[in-house]
């Protein structure tokens, strides 16, 4: 009760000297006695004033009190808040309710993850060998195709091996062409051997191999052959003559066949000898020049030419750009860095470019001892997945369950593969990973944009009756995918705002502003 304070003043008497005054009598205060009367009747007055207000006060919170609606007391019990609007303001504030619902599903133990690149899938790009930068074709970010360039370098070293190839192909084709003339001509002269063991004429020897070529081993065989021949008929008609050769010159031809029949054995010998010799030689030296080429057509391969490439170098007619390297993308992908710069000399400690392919992507989560009855209880060698800006959940296939336990961190590294043809996923971009079990359980989701906060506590609106709204208090779960866990306060049947619920918001607000 406030005190009132009336403070009255109180008007003090002088005393004037006249001839008519009245004589003070000793003892007496005229003055404070005419105070005293004025005073009493105000403090009267103010007390009844008091009295009245009080009671007054009084009967006015009585009746407030009595009046309070049974409803209120329950919301307040509750910790229920209710907003009533009519249905023009619903549909003018563009509400909309769906009704909740609980359903079973599979018990999903979360982890936290993160995507990587997929390191089976990435190059870094550098130079077979050093050069200056002659141009660069492709910029950061852009996506390539398996073959295309890159960039081209100006690489002497790569003009000197294509001169190599032409020098190359140019000995092994003289060296093949000799090795014919020795393979035609063995042929040939053992044939001729042939016919010399055979014991047939020169007549017919030389009608046999008039038009084949056989170079100086027919000459050198058919003369001794010649020879042997003469010296046997001539001792064959001498020893026939019947004395009339000295048997002196009989000894000497027969000395001079046995003679020639040795010179002829030694020619067909050596002959047959030096053919096949002559062969191997050939045959060696043929096979060194092939070598030369297949070497220098390696090199050309490491600085990323074809085969067919290769195959039609001619850098006498490519002139000054016969030194001109393409460097080229090894595989389909993105190029994500880039530092070839114009002009800039290079070498293969250089890098130029790193391409990923970002179609195929890791999922990589950190997993500890705990978790290690969980992985081996897994159903299948799949794993979940899902982001906070995605409703779906996506599948990654395990490629590695993380057999070694980091020193350090005492955890272990769990790896899956995952396709991400659509781009939505990004590298070192942090996901969810769900390990799913057997056992199910009820879960209630409501979408995060039907959630509210009021003094950092999450609630919902209910719709009871066509205009009647119940805010609910919840304990909220997980978020993912524009969705939200409940996990008290709704038991899955309400029907909740989904939208327009900060006009019930401020209308709740106004109310108990006006309230307090």
């Amino acid at each position: 009760m406030e005190t009132i304070h009336n403070e009255t003043a109180i008007p003090i008497a002088e005393p004037v000297n006249t001839p008519n005054a009245t004589p003070v009598i000793s003892g007496q205060n005229p003055i404070k006695k005419r105070g005293w009367i004025k005073i009493v009747p105000n403090l009267i007055l103010l007390i009844i004033v008091g009295v009245a207000g009080i009671i007054i006060g009084s009967n006015f919170r009585s009746e407030k009190e009595n009046n309070k609606e049974p409803e209120e007391e329950e919301k307040k019990g509750n910790h229920y808040l209710s907003v009533k609007l009519s249905p023009e303001r619903q549909q003018f504030a563009g509400i909309e309710v769906s009704k909740v619902q609980s359903k079973l599903t599979k018990q999903v133990n979360w982890r936290g993850g993160r995507i990587e690149l997929n390191e089976d899938r990435i190059a870094h790009i550098s130079p077979p060998a050093e050069g200056i930068i002659a141009s660069s074709n492709v910029k950061l970010g852009q996506q390539v195709k398996a073959g295309d360039i890159l960039a081209t370098i100006d690489c002497r070293e790569f003009g000197y091996l294509k001169l190599e190839l032409v020098k190359a192909k140019a000995s092994l084709m003289t060296e093949k062409e000799n090795f014919d003339r020795i393979t035609i001509t063995r042929a040939n002269t053992t044939e001729l051997l042939k016919l010399l063991s055979e014991e047939k004429s020169i007549s017919e020897i030389e009608k046999l191999l008039s038009d084949k070529p056989i170079g100086e081993y027919r000459s050198q065989l058919l003369s001794a052959y010649t020879l042997r021949n003469q010296l046997q008929n001539q001792l064959v008609s001498q020893k026939e003559s019947q004395g009339a050769v000295p048997e002196s010159v009989i000894r000497k031809t027969s000395s001079e066949l046995e003679a020639a029949q040795a010179a002829y054995l030694s020619a067909f010998e050596e002959i047959r000898f030096q053919v096949q010799h002559q062969t191997k030689q050939a045959q060696l030296k043929l096979r060194e020049a092939q070598t030369m080429v297949d070497i220098t057509k390696a090199k050309l391969l490491t600085f990323g030419l074809s085969p067919s490439e290769i195959e039609n170098i001619d850098p006498l007619a490519e002139g000054p750009k016969s030194s001109i390297l393409n460097v080229r993308a090894p595989f389909a992908g993105t190029i994500i860095e880039k530092h070839a710069v114009l002009s800039e000399r290079v070498s293969p400690m250089f890098q130029m470019f790193v391409l990923a392919d970002l179609d195929n992507l890791w999922i990589q989560t950190d997993l500890f001892e705990v978790d290690i009855p969980m992985i081996n209880s897994l159903k299948s060698n799949q794993i979940l997945y899902r982001t906070k800006y995605d409703e779906k959940q996506g599948t990654a296939q395990i490629i590695s369950k993380g057999d070694v336990i980091d020193k350090n961190s005492k955890a272990l590294t769990l790896t899956a593969e995952v396709k991400n043809t659509d781009r939505k996923l990004k590298p070192r971009m942090f996901v969810e990973v769900g390990f799913e079990t057997e056992e199910e359980k009820p879960v209630i989701q409501v979408p995060i944009s039907s959630v509210y906060r009021f003094e950092n506590q999450p609630f919902v609106f209910i719709k009871k009756e066509s205009e009647l709204f119940l805010r609910v208090d919840v304990r909220l779960g997980k978020e993912f995918g524009g969705m939200v866990e409940i996990l008290d306060g709704l038991s899955g049947d309400e029907v909740i705002v989904t939208k327009g619920g900060y006009i019930l918001k401020s209308e709740l607000l106004k109310d108990q502003m006006v309230g307090e």
